[in-house]
């Protein structure tokens, strides 16, 4: 067979009809270096569509290698009026693999010739992730050094080919171009991803730096594609590389503009958030997640807003939908504001944590989040402030370390119904107990907030040598100004009774809610059965061969919560085959015409039911006066 060589016209990305051949038009082709979405099958549709204009080609057909080896053909049935347009589409199933695909599109004349109109290479299926904020997402410390080595083959950048952000000047990109855009978490990002699931990604980061948040929210309504603004640049960027609604995640690193003086913005800070959230969650389509960093601690001035926008950022998990938070705490700062190479890449891998469980089906663990603050509670007769944590984060206090000459303890860190500039050093001692941290305070104290860390440092550069930490080694999100709750009081089980094989009966007291838990006499510890909000709880399980069951219970509200109540035990050998029968006669009284059931014996002496010696028979019940009775009942003799 023979190949023709012919010339080839680029895509223009905006017109309508794409011409490769005088006499083949394409009506829709991808372009070289093109990373298209995978679908919920890890696979997406390239297509090549177009018209073979009036000649003799007798048929077209296309031609595919997945990297070097032939993945895929299929040629168009044979033309028969050769005078008249001929439409033609094939359209071709590659999949999310570390695998770029490579695209030939012949004409066949009538002597056999095969004739190449067009070829597209280096084709890829995977993810599109989006980066947007400052200088801290664009991460460009060390980058020198990340290109040494940096195969981008798998990874693409969608980007403007010059600075007049034009539409035409969209091009495709291999990852490592134009030099330095996707920034160096984004390329760590991808690399990761490839390398533990083997699939190529498109990073499109959109961070500026120096910017204020209105400044990146200058969106045009009605106009959100508006090239002159910031937000319309990125907008163009995710639409043209038709990721439109299939965006996995937007990592979002911001706020040392405000922190650093722009207090006006950072007091603004939650209403233009909350704008722009909005604005990308609708031009965007949605998305898998939205990962906000929080902001690390500077020194650029010695403000409180700092800590309170610290604050703020905490809490957006609670506040927008599909928004996991993460933190910067503890990524050392290295000028005054930015984290070096090694930083960012550790940055980056923990929020990878949060993004393969979110998209790539990795186990759920609660730890994979930086534990954030849920409770402060303090305890008058104990002197201290007990912090909880999600359930399951494995909670670290950390020792005493000294770092340049300088020695750190965490108990200095904790800001008791003050400032970063007026600590009042209350804090005497921490310690850890599962998914809490108690600190043991000099002095009492009347209600109030706690703070977690301080709003700015004073060093040179920033830094803060002590975190609380998750069993992960995940550093706490910092919060600012948490209310403090007082304990509530320790409950007790009022009784604990047996009402039948396999059921039995608690009763406590029933304010707030309950959290019951048992132990078996052949467990080792105690495991939560339920929470209820009234005052009594029936446990039906099966009594078979155990002797004694313990049960303990708790307060909790969405403030604070109670110690754990003195243990309750029953012994259930004392309960088995207890069986009382009594009997008597059935008793008319002529006075108020009812019939009455009388024992001949005291129950109250042998159970601690509380039986009744006489009970009153239901209207209708029928019988002879002074008829005999005999009933039984069981209970346990303790």
């Amino acid at each position: 067979m023979k190949f023709l060589l012919v010339l080839r016209m680029s895509l223009y990305i905006l017109c309508l009809h794409v011409y490769c051949h005088a006499q083949v038009s394409f009506t829709d082709l991808p372009e070289d270096l093109q990373l298209f979405p995978r679908d919920t099958h890890n696979k997406a549709i390239v297509n090549f569509a177009g018209v073979i204009e009036p000649s003799d080609y007798r048929k077209i057909s296309i031609y595919v290698k997945k990297d070097d080896a032939f993945f895929y053909h299929k040629a168009s049935p044979y033309r028969t009026h050769y005078s008249q347009p001929f439409p033609f589409q094939f359209q071709v199933e590659i999949y999310a693999q570390p695998h770029e695909y490579n695209f030939r599109v012949y004409v066949h004349n009538p002597a056999g010739d095969s004739i190449e109109v067009c070829r597209r290479d280096r084709i890829l299926c995977g993810d599109f992730y989006v980066l947007y904020g400052q200088s801290n997402i664009i991460a460009s410390s060390g980058i020198e050094e990340l290109y040494l080595n940096f195969d981008d083959r798998l990874f693409r950048n969608f980007d403007y080919d010059n600075n007049d952000h034009q539409l035409s000047s969209l091009k495709w990109f291999s990852g490592g171009q134009p030099y330095g855009h996707v920034g160096g978490i984004g390329m760590h990002l991808q690399k990761l991803i490839l390398q533990k699931y083997g699939i190529p990604t498109c990073m499109i980061n959109g961070g500026k730096g120096g910017l204020a948040i209105p400044q990146l929210n200058d969106r045009i309504e009605g106009n959100p594609g508006a090239f002159w603004t910031i937000y319309g640049q990125l907008y163009n960027r995710v639409k043209y590389a038709n990721a439109l609604g299939k965006v996995k995640g937007v990592l979002w690193r911001h706020g040392e503009s405000e922190a650093c003086g722009n207090w006006v913005e950072a007091d603004n800070y939650p209403a233009h958030f909350a704008s722009l959230y909005n604005h990308l969650k609708t031009d965007f389509g949605g998305w898998n997640n939205f990962y906000f960093i929080q902001l690390a601690i500077h020194g650029c001035n010695y403000s409180e807003k700092a800590g309170e926008l610290r604050g703020y950022m905490r809490k957006t998990k609670y506040l927008f939908e599909g928004l996991e938070t993460s933190t910067a705490l503890g990524i050392p700062v290295v000028d005054g504001f930015h984290h070096s190479k090694e930083g960012n890449q550790q940055l980056t891998s923990e929020v990878f944590g949060m993004i393969e469980r979110d998209t790539y089906g990795a186990p759920h663990n609660i730890e994979l989040h930086p534990p954030d603050i849920q409770k402060v509670y303090y305890s008058a007769a104990e002197k201290t402030l007990t912090l909880e944590f999600e359930q399951g984060q494995r909670m670290h206090y950390p020792a005493d370390t000294i770092v340049d000459s300088r020695l750190w303890q965490m108990k200095d860190y904790f800001f008791v119904n003050c400032t970063t500039n007026s600590n009042s050093y209350l804090v005497e001692q921490g310690t850890a107990q599962g998914n809490k941290i108690i600190l043991k305070l000099k002095s009492e104290i009347t209600g109030g907030f706690l703070t977690y860390l301080p709003s700015y440092s004073r060093l040179d550069p920033p830094r803060q040598e002590v975190h609380l930490t998750n069993g992960k080694g995940l550093r706490a999100m910092a919060f600012y100004q948490f209310p403090i709750k007082n304990k509530l009081i320790t409950p007790t089980i009022d009784s604990v009774k047996y009402v039948t094989e396999g059921q039995l009966k608690l009763f406590f007291n029933h304010s707030d809610t309950t959290i019951i838990e048992r132990r078996q006499s052949n467990e080792n510890g105690f495991s939560v059965i339920a929470e209820v909000s009234g005052g009594t709880y029936t446990d039906n399980l099966i009594t078979d061969n155990l002797e004694k069951i313990h049960y303990r219970i708790r307060k909790v509200n969405a403030v604070s919560e109670s110690d754990y109540s003195l243990v309750e035990d029953l012994t259930l050998s004392d309960c088995k085959n207890t069986l009382l029968r009594l009997s008597g006669n059935i008793h008319t009284n002529a006075t108020k015409k009812s019939r009455k059931i009388e024992s001949t014996q005291k129950i109250r002496a042998y159970t601690r039911y509380v039986f009744k010696d006489k009970v009153e028979l239901k209207a209708g019940f029928e019988t002879t006066n002074n008829a005999t009775f005999e009933v039984s009942t069981s209970g346990c003799n303790n």
